[in-house]
């Protein structure tokens, strides 16, 4: 256990950052100033989160930061370990590579200034929600993403779909979290902590009274004795509680019948904020929903019931979302929402492995996730240049710009191999992983879903591909060939190149995910002990506990 100030600082660095960039506009008017700080930043925050990752991985141990200086479970805490700190990498090596592709996009836009920043504190909120060790810290970043997720949505506001879409989300979204809010009440009114490590130790009763825990049990120790009692008399509101918070989840990720929301706001916001809502917002549902499934509510806790419950009908749920994202898909003529209910069907798999309950399950689930994370927003970006060339999102309208841009062709084509799964591509082999996972368990109706809903997205692609590149235009207006942005060819360069070394890589990036589901299945006393060992460290000698 180390405590890193960098892990403290980074998200608040960020946001700080972020919210300098419009206080600059009133004394700077170049665009090229913003777009140095906007990429500045953004690479800033890939240099951190890697360092962070490098560092636990390198010690094989967890970061974390007390703010203010409180030990556990007194005051807020962040923590890295092995899969919050590769799942901060991930977000902000796609958030630069799509910064690279905004400072094109922006290029004769007004407010652009807003942009960035709403990007940014998207970007905080984010890593925000990955490193809080706390429950209530974790609702705050929560509607950290959630306010600049709105503000994204509806940028465009001389147009009413945005705005539509934008209000029915921001309604929805303030619904919801308020009903999390509810749930983090009810946890902490039944056992007095916010901790996620505090609360992964009273639901175990039967380690609370070993030595390592001596001194964050003692914090409350109006529990310690009598924790048995505790949670056999609050049963019924933790099981509510489990149940409101995972319902939330299933919102923020838009897992069917939550789906509803993402087609349209994502479709309807500027390009770089539908690459980084679709790759990005909807797995902080997913990570949230893993820690309270297996780090706070995992194995050998005192609801072992409620929790396998839940895993079975998020398996229904996931089955459902698959089938039924992918016909939606395969039915749409725009492409940007065609490109919206392929992230549905993703997160449909992606909440299949982790309602498998073991480590290869959630193995193949955090696999998945990292490759969505990145070629969604590759895909996005690049249909991004097309829409533009083009002026419309219709695929019908875009029949055969694909030809003018031949390079964004090859780079569409190769995204949308890697999310169908085929190989060399990293989207193949977490696929493959997901249905070796149902296999072993036996699981066969999971096995075929896979495989159905990848043959249905495959159609939807192919029709993507076929009208952008095969179909004559049906307009007898030539569209001129334009350069493409050295920037905007260069982000995507780089995710192309990422997404094929996560299948060349395969088997080191399978043994890493293997090595990070393990921990959190089978390990998570390690979570447990990095807490206690900071509250011992930050609690004084000779002074008494309460």
């Amino acid at each position: 256990m180390y405590i890193s100030i960098i892990l403290g600082s980074l998200p608040i660095l960020i946001m700080a950052l972020a919210f300098l960039l419009p206080v600059l506009s009133i004394f700077i008017k170049r665009k090229v100033v913003f777009d140095i700080c906007f990429l500045f930043i953004a690479f800033l925050s890939l240099i951190l989160s890697a360092e962070i990752l490098f560092s636990v991985v390198g010690t094989q141990e967890y970061l974390l930061y007390p703010f203010g200086g409180w030990p556990p479970p007194l005051g807020i805490v962040y923590v890295a370990d092995y899969f919050s700190a590769t799942l901060a990498t991930t977000i902000s090596f796609v958030i630069l590579t799509v910064a690279m592709y905004t400072v094109w996009y922006t290029r004769h836009l007004e407010g652009y200034v807003w942009l960035y920043t709403l990007i940014l504190a998207l970007e905080a909120g984010l890593l925000g929600v990955i490193y809080s060790g706390d429950i209530f810290n974790l609702y705050v970043m929560l509607e950290v993403v959630a306010i600049s997720s709105y503000g994204l949505v509806a940028f465009y506001t001389f147009r009413r779909r945005p705005l539509a879409s934008a209000a029915r989300y921001s309604i929805l979204g303030i619904m919801f979290l308020t009903f999390y809010f509810l749930a983090v009440v009810i946890i902490y009114s039944s056992l007095g902590t916010l901790n996620i490590g505090d609360l992964a130790l009273k639901l175990r009763p039967q380690i609370i009274h070993l030595q390592n825990y001596t001194i964050i049990s003692a914090y409350s120790s109006e529990y310690t004795n009598t924790i048995a009692e505790i949670l056999e008399e609050t049963a019924l509101p933790l099981s509510i509680a489990l149940l409101i918070s995972i319902w939330v989840f299933t919102f923020i990720s838009a897992l069917f019948p939550n789906h509803f929301w993402l087609p349209d706001a994502h479709s309807e916001a500027p390009t770089p904020a539908s690459a980084i809502l679709s790759g990005l917002v909807v797995k902080v549902g997913v990570y949230a929903s893993i820690r309270f499934l297996y780090t706070i509510f995992g194995p050998n806790t005192a609801f072992v019931h409620i929790r396998e419950l839940l895993l079975n009908v998020l398996m229904l749920l996931g089955i459902i979302s698959s089938l039924f994202a992918s016909i939606m898909m395969a039915l749409q003529d725009d492409s940007k929402r065609m490109l919206a209910y392929s992230t549905i069907v993703n997160i449909g798999f992606i909440y299949m492995g982790i309602s498998m309950g073991s480590v290869m399950g959630l193995a193949s689930a955090i696999y998945h996730l990292i490759n969505h994370a990145i070629g969604k927003a590759l895909i996005f970006i690049s249909i991004g240049l097309l829409i533009r060339a083009s002026r419309t999102r219709n695929l019908y309208g875009m029949a055969g710009i694909g030809r003018q841009y031949p390079l964004v062709t090859f780079i569409i084509i190769m995204s949308s191999l890697h999310l169908i799964g085929l190989p060399p591509f990293g989207g193949f082999f977490s696929k493959l992983l997901l249905y070796q996972s149902f296999i072993e368990k036996g699981a066969l109706v999971p096995a075929l879903t896979v495989v159905i809903a990848s043959a249905i997205v495959a159609y939807g692609y192919f029709k993507l591909i076929e009208a952008i590149w095969h179909t004559p235009p049906i307009s007898t207006i030539t569209i001129s060939r334009r350069p493409i942005p050295i920037l905007s060819g260069i982000s995507m360069v780089i995710m192309t190149a990422s997404i094929l070394m996560l299948g060349f890589f395969a088997p080191i990036i399978i043994d890493s995910v293997n090595a990070i589901a393990h921990e959190i299945v089978n390990e998570y006393t390690n979570y447990i002990e990095a807490i206690s060992k900071l509250a011992t460290i930050l609690t004084p000698k000779g002074v008494g506990l309460p």
